[in-house]
């Protein structure tokens, strides 16, 4: 069936894998904000919030990544249970 095809798993490949990039760039965004984006904090405070932004696309990042690692194993030994027959 078509949605076994390759060229719709290379494509979903890439839509995660460019899901994964955008997340990564907002993370590189964060330490680059300026203070005007945090009216009324300290540096201080600043910097515990921009920690925890960090932290949470971090979590976020680690969990897709995880799933797609998870996705290409399984897919891997799909395969190589087809080629053993």
């Amino acid at each position: 069936p078509l949605a076994d095809s390759d060229i719709n798993k290379d494509k979903l490949a890439r839509r995660e894998l460019k899901d994964i990039r955008e997340l990564k760039d907002e993370r590189r965004a964060i330490r680059g904000r300026p203070r005007s984006d945090y009216p009324g904090k300290t540096d201080k405070e600043i910097r515990v919030l921009k920690l925890k932004e960090n932290q949470e696309l971090t979590a976020e990042i680690k969990e897709l990544e995880k799933e797609f690692l998870q996705e290409i194993k399984e897919e891997h030994d799909t395969l190589a249970g087809q080629n053993r027959r």
